[in-house]
């Protein structure tokens, strides 16, 4: 929880009503370092399940030590680590039930981009995802505490549809250019894999 003593800088023009209202602006500076500058539009406010958000985040830069100070005491899963300092930038559209995501993440430990779009999510069969990822110099192994894996370069996609294994179609293509395993690095790998409610295939190549 944040601390009683934080001091936070805020800058907002903000139009509207509670459930339906426009961020010209909204700049937030505090804590050790995390500064926040968004804007765009909310509504829906306060029913959850109505809110639907249009936001443009110009950045958001933090710090771990921030992080753990605002997460919750037991919700970070064991075994994660947080990187020193990260930032995110980016567009989400959508709800707590249809998204669309436009983002990139660059941190002390590598840089991610996602994009794409989650459809139906309270309907475990009848979801939908169409995602790509792109990793550069991602530190995998730091993050999941496994002094196995080193870091990671590549790009994936995933689409599909449910999340139930019996129900789910999710066909995976991703090609890594560069991953560290065992100290040892592997690069030019492909990986194709399909899954058709419990049928699965899988296809992988190395060209190392």
């Amino acid at each position: 929880s944040l601390p009683g003593d934080s001091t936070l800088f805020a800058d907002a023009r903000i139009t509207g009503t509670v459930n339906n209202f426009r961020l010209g602006k909204l700049i937030i500076r505090g804590l050790t370092g995390t500064n926040l500058d968004v804007r765009g539009s909310v509504s829906g406010l306060p029913n959850p399940k109505k809110t639907t958000a249009d936001l443009s985040i110009n950045y958001l830069r933090t710090t771990k030590i921030d992080l753990l100070r605002l997460i919750p005491k037991g919700m970070l899963p064991a075994g994660i680590t947080i990187p020193a300092s990260l930032s995110v930038s980016g567009l989400i559209q959508g709800n707590a039930n249809n998204l669309s995501t436009n983002l990139s993440l660059n941190s002390s430990m590598g840089s991610a981009i996602l994009t794409g779009t989650l459809a139906n999510l309270s309907d475990q069969k009848n979801a939908e995802y169409h995602l790509k990822l792109h990793t550069h110099q991602l530190a995998l192994g730091s993050i999941l505490q496994n002094p196995l894996l080193g870091t990671i370069e590549g790009d994936g996609a995933a689409d599909g549809r449910g999340m139930k294994i019996g129900n789910a179609q999710l066909t995976v293509a991703a090609t890594i250019r560069q991953v560290t395993i065992n100290h040892y690095n592997y690069s030019n790998i492909s990986f194709n894999g399909r899954v058709n409610n419990n049928d699965f295939e899988v296809h992988a190549a190395v060209h190392d």
